[in-house]
């Protein structure tokens, strides 16, 4: 059986089981193996979250946030580990193959996102082409490491996320440890998106609540809350 770079085998999406899935916090959705999809469905939402984002590229109406493809690896004979399923590209149209158009932050972001899973792991799992040295730069490109299987994947995943199906309850007076949940949440209230459920934040909090009929306590954003706002669905 055929199959890609990290050791896969390849496929059309029904051979493979190929799913669809909604990256938490956005619009967009991605074809994933299911044993690579949590990490991959996180890593697109941190990137959404951290570094920019994902949902809507300037100039481009077609969605440029791509999983599963049929297909070799561009310029060589090897099977792309798109063909598998175990990779996803994000902003293409914005971070091309074999340029970097990305500045030092994002960078250094897209670094720490990958060292975060990595070391959740206990093993690299996770490798980003925006760090090639024998491949054209592909700062879109994410992907499972060779060896990674779906076991590592769940363990770093439920780590990441503390293994909850939703994200924390949040209120005024408790300053998340994790400030990305609350970027989260302000990002889909479009409001000031600054980790800080402040004043702001709890004001937008009560007014979606109350239009959606969302019942007490008011100014918490609970599981009903998430799940009105359908941002969070790691499989």
């Amino acid at each position: 059986m055929a199959r890609s770079y990290n050791g896969y085998p390849v496929g059309t999406a029904r051979a493979l089981g190929i799913q669809s899935y909604l990256v938490p916090g956005t619009k967009v959705h991605m074809a994933l193996l299911p044993a690579a999809a949590p990490v991959l469905l996180w890593i697109g939402h941190q990137i959404d979250l951290r570094v920019a984002d994902i949902d809507v590229t300037k100039g481009h109406r077609e969605p440029d946030d791509w999983g599963h493809a049929y297909r070799k690896t561009r310029g060589a004979t090897s099977w792309s580990n798109h063909a598998s399923g175990t990779a996803g590209d994000y902003n293409a149209t914005s971070w091309p193959r074999g340029v970097s158009r990305m500045t030092p932050a994002q960078i250094r972001e897209c670094r720490q996102i990958r060292d975060e899973i990595n070391e959740a792991a206990g093993k690299t799992i996770i490798d980003w082409g925006g760090d090639y040295k024998h491949s054209p730069l592909d700062q879109m490109h994410w992907e499972l490491a060779h060896g990674a299987t779906a076991a590592d994947v769940r363990r770093a995943v439920a780590k990441l996320t503390g293994g909850r199906k939703h994200p924390p309850t949040l209120w005024k007076s408790r300053r998340p440890a994790k400030p990305h949940y609350t970027r989260m949440l302000q990002k889909a209230l479009h409001i000031t998106v600054d980790g800080d459920f402040g004043r702001e934040t709890r004001r937008a909090v009560i007014k979606y609540r109350r239009e959606h009929k969302l019942g007490r306590p008011l100014a918490v954003a609970g599981p009903r809350v998430w799940k009105s706002l359908k941002l969070w669905e790691l499989p």
